[in-house]
């Protein structure tokens, strides 16, 4: 058995070696274009004492679910891809096919989150003649240990101790059946292999024709497979910090991994193939941190995404100066109010609100784009997830549970792979915030729309804080007797069901007009646009604590929920109140 040692250990940096470049040459489609921003707030700047995190999601995937996952005991969900059945995956969508194994944002039952951003300016992939050599000649000698046993049927099995495991025949002989020894040795780091055959087999002809080629190994774009690693196996923000240092490199990724845990830990990660850097926003002076798509750690002169950077670091330093005078309870509300929904633009001298006379701009460095595909929020246990463009969506909460108790909302469909919500709001961009398909026609934003609606329409902005306050007040409520331990888990999940159902009708009535077919009429009153004053917008930003969102709600017994039909559009429940941001928040129909 010591004479196998040499060839085992070179099967082992085989099998770790696979676990990236096999998902890579065989599942590129798992992967899309992206930008984004994000955001995390330290537990000691907020009220609440909970941290924060947000993150916006720019892809060229068109949509984007939620998901529940369970790996062992470990439970999660997390942000997916998604298209409509009907859509082939190729051209512009062949980087976005379902793919198991990939999450782009998450929160799991320990408390643990994470979001990331793609950076283009980190690769450093430069390395020692010494190293490059030793990774050559590992990758060779493996290749040449794959063409021996290439005939030989591997297969994976579920060992049901602490992991899985695979099995090759062969080794086993090797070990004289001792199965122990080969479980501890065969401990394999992949996210999920299903048969090692396919990469043989394509590898085979170029083995057999020159055994000193070495076949290509390009790894690259695995954030979303080291974001469900991590989802499904970190309790920690160290914990996530140790993956990287025990996965074998290179790793594959270019980002910016933004992480929370249940022990307060808010840190970002800049990460690549080789290295990384942690930032600790707990130890920030100003109390937060703003990344988007660039390394600080990197090459500055190849930065991409400095523009939003700058905005929503200006939005950050205006609340910071806010702070320095009174208190403010900021949640998820304020996060997607001014950065997901915010149309500043610190380049063109755009403040919160404005908007040009012709009420049309260039979608170019706003915070939100026209590929914004999803928006989430990590408040305590909830994921606030806005699926599709935010300014025409709403956030609904995603709670991590033993079963799946998502809204049906977030979830893929009966008929294809997106979501219902994420199909309405789908329907509204691209008819009434992008509706110009020709030549350059989607590169102009409706920004009027948006910020003061049309006709007989009300502002978007409005119709999505009219709908969140009834979502937040009918949360909230059941949420905070949970928190006080005056309702138990099973109760607080089935009243989450339960309104959760509800949530989809609140958003078709306050969006109504804008879901709703032109009926052609040659009388139709025209109604002049009407921008919101100044003085409503500081109105309008005003705070209101969680607490007061559900007073005296526990005094309350009664817990159901009103049904869809007896919510009023016009509610002005003291419960609903939560915090409005946007220049439009009193623009209601």
């Amino acid at each position: 058995m010591c004479g196998s040692v040499t060839n085992f250990q070179i099967m082992k940096k085989f099998y770790s070696l696979l676990q990236f470049s096999f998902l890579f040459v065989f599942l590129i489609g798992s992967t899309c274009l992206s930008a984004s921003t994000s955001v995390i707030i330290s537990a000691n700047r907020t009220e609440s004492g909970l941290p924060l995190m947000f993150n916006l999601r720019d892809t060229d995937c068109p949509d984007s679910r939620v998901q529940w996952f369970k790996e062992d005991s470990v439970a999660f969900v997390g942000i997916v891809d998604a298209l409509n059945d009907t859509v082939k995956y190729e051209g512009e969508y062949a980087s976005c096919a379902p793919d198991s194994g990939v999450v782009w944002a998450g929160i799991n039952n320990f408390g643990f989150a994470i979001c990331y951003n793609k950076v283009y300016n980190f690769e450093e992939d430069s390395l020692t003649a010494e190293y490059k050599s030793e990774l050559l000649d590992h990758k060779k000698d493996s290749l040449r240990f794959a063409k021996q046993y290439s005939e030989t049927q591997i297969k994976i099995k579920n060992l049901k101790k602490e992991k899985d495991f695979i099995l090759a025949d062969t080794l086993r002989v090797r070990y004289n059946n001792d199965l122990d020894s080969l479980k501890r040795e065969l401990e394999y780091e992949a996210a999920a292999i299903d048969s090692l055959n396919i990469l043989l087999a394509a590898w085979r002809d170029t083995i057999a024709a020159n055994p000193d080629t070495l076949p290509s190994l390009e790894i690259k774009d695995m954030e979303g497979r080291i974001m469900y690693r991590a989802l499904s196996t970190c309790a920690t923000v160290a914990d996530f910090l140790n993956m990287l240092d025990s996965l074998v490199h290179p790793l594959g990724i270019q980002a910016n991994f933004a992480l929370l845990d249940n022990a307060g830990g808010a840190i970002y990660v800049e990460a690549n193939n080789w290295r990384y850097v942690v930032y600790d926003v707990n130890e920030e002076g100003q109390g937060y941190r703003v990344q988007t798509n660039f390394a600080f750690a990197g090459t500055m002169d190849e930065y991409k995404g400095y523009e939003r950077y700058l905005t929503a670091d200006a939005a950050m330093h205006d609340l910071n100066d806010h702070w320095t005078h009174q208190p403010i309870d900021i949640n998820h509300q304020w996060m997607f109010n001014h950065l997901a929904r915010s149309y500043r633009h610190e380049i063109l001298g755009y403040a919160e609100g404005y908007c040009p006379p012709a009420g049309i701009v260039v979608d170019q460095d706003f915070i939100p784009s026209r590929t914004t595909s999803a928006a989430v929020v990590f408040e305590g246990p909830a994921m606030w997830t806005v699926l599709g463009y935010p300014a025409c969506a709403v956030a609904l909460p995603a709670l991590v549970c033993d079963q799946d108790r998502l809204p049906e909302a977030l979830k893929r469909t009966e008929n294809d792979s997106t979501a219902a919500l994420a199909n309405m709001a789908m329907q509204i961009k691209m008819e009434h915030v992008f509706p110009d398909p020709v030549s350059n026609g989607k590169h102009y934003l409706h920004l009027s729309t948006i910020l003061f609606g049309k006709k007989r329409h009300p502002s978007m902005m409005s119709c999505s804080l009219k709908a969140e306050k009834q979502i937040n007040a009918q949360y909230y409520r059941i949420y905070n007797l949970w928190k006080a331990e005056k309702m138990s888990d099973q109760q607080f999940f089935a009243q989450y069901q339960n309104i959760a159902a509800g949530f989809p009708a609140i958003y078709a009535r306050t969006y109504r007009k804008y879901l709703q077919k032109p009926q052609p009429s040659a009388t139709a009153p025209q109604v002049a646009e009407q921008p919101v004053s100044p003085a409503a917008v500081a109105q309008s930003e005003m705070p209101v604590a969680e607490d007061a969102i559900v007073e005296n709600v526990s005094e309350r017994s009664d817990l159901s929920e009103p049904a869809p039909e007896q919510i009023s559009d016009n509610s002005d429940d003291k419960h609903s109140e939560v915090p409005t941001a946007s220049s439009a928040a009193t623009a209601l129909e």
